[in-house]
């Protein structure tokens, strides 16, 4: 857990390193959007680091989206 933690902070720190000056000159609403950025990637670097089985993104989306999906597809699906 230590490697993999010191790897995600090596990682992360040097992604905010790069973009800190370009962070520092933009507007409000773009640091915004970069914050709500980089939460999914804390997400999974956590999930990474603590080498827990967290849901993941994907499943996040897919009980999210599944039910509506099959309900436009059995709209869509011509009646036999």
């Amino acid at each position: 857990m230590l490697v993999r933690s010191i790897c995600f902070l090596l990682l992360f720190g040097s992604v905010l390193l790069v973009d800190f000056s370009l962070w520092q000159r933009a507007a409000k609403r773009e640091r915004l959007v970069y914050g709500f950025l980089m939460l999914p990637i804390l997400y999974l670097g956590v999930m990474f680091a603590a080498g827990k089985f967290w849901p993941n993104l994907d499943e996040l989306m897919d009980w999210l989206l599944a039910e509506p999906a099959e309900r436009i597809v059995r709209f869509l699906k011509p009646q036999s």
